[in-house]
């Protein structure tokens, strides 16, 4: 967990943070719960003496790196990205929503978060913000690039989203209006008849 909290520090700070954590941690052999459990209780005060003792704050739960502005977090600052996307997009500047939500994509469009981690709840949690994030940089893209008359980046984006949830409405009402936009009104047609037959195998239901 302490390696998530840690990502976004590069060059030498970061190559430094996880060298000393990773000494601390150790070689832990089969069996050596015990041994274990030390060296985790060790590691932060190797990283305090590194980044400042004010700089990881202890609680009951584990060890938190509070406030810094320097400490970034691809997560975070992808959700920060989107909020400047969302308001650019509210006050009619799709050009800004564009950049910003492209910063966004470019995050949390690189794969699955954390992928080199084993299963455990913080991870899940992590991934399952990282699809969230991920579904809502697309529709503020895609929402910009149709607005900017830019079709088939909209469609690419609305394509993507609907890979992911043939069930998401709205991805597929954009795939269908940038269809329609590149002078394709068969396939958007097409898209709206796979729709309507999957919402009605899977859920009785029909698009909205």
């Amino acid at each position: 967990q302490a390696a998530h909290r840690l990502r976004g520090f590069s060059g030498d700070v970061h190559a430094e943070l996880l060298t000393a954590f990773v000494a601390a941690l150790g070689t832990v052999k089969p069996g050596g719960a015990k041994v274990a459990q030390r060296l985790l209780s060790v590691a932060p005060h190797r990283l305090r003496r590194i980044v400042g003792r004010n700089r990881i704050v202890g609680t009951g739960r584990g060890y938190l790196w509070p406030g810094d502005p320097d400490c970034r977090v691809d997560l975070d600052e992808a959700a920060r990205l989107l909020e400047v996307a969302q308001a650019d997009l509210a006050a009619g500047d799709a050009s800004l929503a564009s950049v910003a939500a492209g910063r966004a994509l470019e995050l949390v469009g690189r794969g699955e978060v954390l992928a080199d981690q084993p299963q455990a709840a913080w991870v899940d949690d992590a991934r399952r913000d990282g699809t969230r994030l991920l579904r809502r940089a697309r529709e503020c893209a895609w929402t910009a690039a149709l607005a900017l008359g830019q079709p088939q980046r909209g469609l690419d984006l609305a394509q993507a989203a609907v890979v992911d949830d043939p069930l998401d409405e709205a991805a597929q009402r954009a795939l269908m209006l940038a269809q329609q936009l590149a002078g394709a009104p068969g396939a958007a047609l097409a898209t709206f008849e796979r729709l309507r037959e999957r919402l009605a195998e899977e859920l009785g239901a029909d698009p909205a």
